[in-house]
């Protein structure tokens, strides 16, 4: 992922953007190492029962990537998939872009993994990443079989809902060997079908995290993302 000084880093600066909306087009980049930015997030997990979660042994922070990696934060998630599926993400709420405004959004991440290219079953390739912008806080309520749900229609497996589906979360690197090597990979930048409209303080929900499908413990590292809107 591109990394961003000067003007466009202020832009982040503590959670308010201030950004200086005179174009049609904003490019927002989220840089998860820089000052405040990878602070203030809160993780949850959805699509699993709800008295599981204990045995989910969910994991949700900013830590610093692995030793192979840079010496750099990034968001962290993990979680074992203890019914077949999960879904854990990250979130939290930026404001400063103008108040009650409709944008188009397209989103695209940087991330780490340790589940290499090769790899044709498993986790790797069935465990896909989402992300999104959103009015409202995204959350998890139990549904009537006590299985927590998202209250935003984030997709089910690799389909996008509202929102996006940026790729699995394989790095990159050939072969498939147990345990793979961390590697460093940026997705593809995808549209989300929901229009962003922001509240009356120009704010707005940035969320991202992976669903997978298959048994295991998924992890990732969420170094960066960048979210462009237009209007």
């Amino acid at each position: 992922m591109k990394r961003y000084s000067g003007a466009a880093a202020l832009l982040l600066l503590a959670g308010c953007l201030n950004a200086a909306d005179t174009t049609n087009t904003i490019s927002l980049p989220f840089d998860l190492d820089a000052d405040g930015i990878g602070e203030g997030w809160t993780a949850g997990v959805a699509d699993v029962p709800e008295t599981e979660l204990p045995n989910v042994n969910f994991a949700g922070d900013l830590r610093v990537l692995p030793a192979a990696l840079p010496n750099r934060d990034a968001l962290y998630l993990a979680g074992n998939t203890v019914n077949g599926k999960i879904f854990m993400f990250q979130q939290r709420r930026f404001t400063g872009l103008l108040p009650n405004e409709q944008y188009e959004v397209a989103l695209e991440a940087e991330f780490a993994s340790n589940f290499n290219q090769g790899c044709t079953t498993g986790l790797g390739p069935a465990t896909f990443i989402k992300a999104g912008v959103a009015l409202i806080e995204p959350a998890t309520e139990p549904d009537a079989q006590g299985i927590l749900r998202m209250t935003i229609d984030k997709g089910t497996g690799a389909t996008a809902g509202d929102y996006t589906q940026l790729g699995d979360i394989r790095n990159g690197l050939t072969g498939c060997p147990v345990p793979g090597v961390y590697a460093i990979q940026t997705t593809i930048m995808r549209s989300q079908s929901l229009r962003l409209v922001t509240d009356a303080f120009g704010g707005f929900w940035l969320w991202i995290g992976i669903e997978s499908t298959a048994a295991g413990r998924p992890e990732i590292y969420f170094g960066g993302i960048i979210v462009t809107l237009t209007h």
